[in-house]
């Protein structure tokens, strides 16, 4: 599982905290409680540092987003991959994407309604059951629907891929801001 806890060790395990440019940590900096959780690693330069979880977390999703805008997804996955722990196995995007799509069923009929999706949007699904499994909620399951789920694990997918595209705009906006400051 990724999470704060397992990116700030992986981020130990390559030594990214030795890299961080920070203040002396204070626990009172990380949380209002004062109850930061914190790595710590001895290092000849600052003797005994300690870095907050989340902060080695945040450097190594900042790496991986650097990455992202030096030199797109496959750069991205490079970083990843050389950060994230060892046993998270990260294919290719295309071969990720294949996964994916092979998972679908090739054949299923569809609903009239949905069939007009097609035509309102002007995109023919090669594989209908994902537009079934687009349109379909938890609370009907048919028998008919029951095969192919319903549409929260392409929620989840949907999610991730708003957030990027969403994330490219923030942050070509943020550059642009930063460069008018200046």
């Amino acid at each position: 599982m990724i999470c704060n806890a397992s990116l700030s060790y992986a981020a130990l395990q390559r030594k990214v905290d030795h890299f961080l440019l920070t203040k002396p940590f204070a626990a009172t900096d990380a949380s209002p409680g004062g109850g930061a959780q914190t790595q710590s690693r001895s290092n000849k330069k600052t003797r005994s540092r300690q870095v907050a979880r989340r902060t080695l977390a945040h450097a190594v999703k900042a790496l991986v987003g650097a990455g992202r805008q030096a030199g797109g997804y496959e750069a991205a996955l490079g970083w990843a991959k050389a950060l994230l722990p060892d046993s998270i196995d990260l294919p290719s995007l295309e071969v990720g994407r294949m996964q994916l799509y092979d998972l679908a069923a090739s054949t299923i009929p569809v609903p009239e309604d949905l069939a007009m999706v097609e035509r309102l949007t002007g995109y023919t699904f090669r594989k209908k059951s994902l537009l079934v499994e687009a349109f379909t909620h938890a609370s009907d399951l048919s028998s008919v629907h029951a095969e192919h789920g319903c549409y929260d694990r392409l929620a989840f997918l949907g999610n991730a891929v708003i957030e990027g595209l969403v994330s490219d705009v923030i942050y070509r906006e943020l550059r642009t801001g930063i460069r008018k400051q200046g």
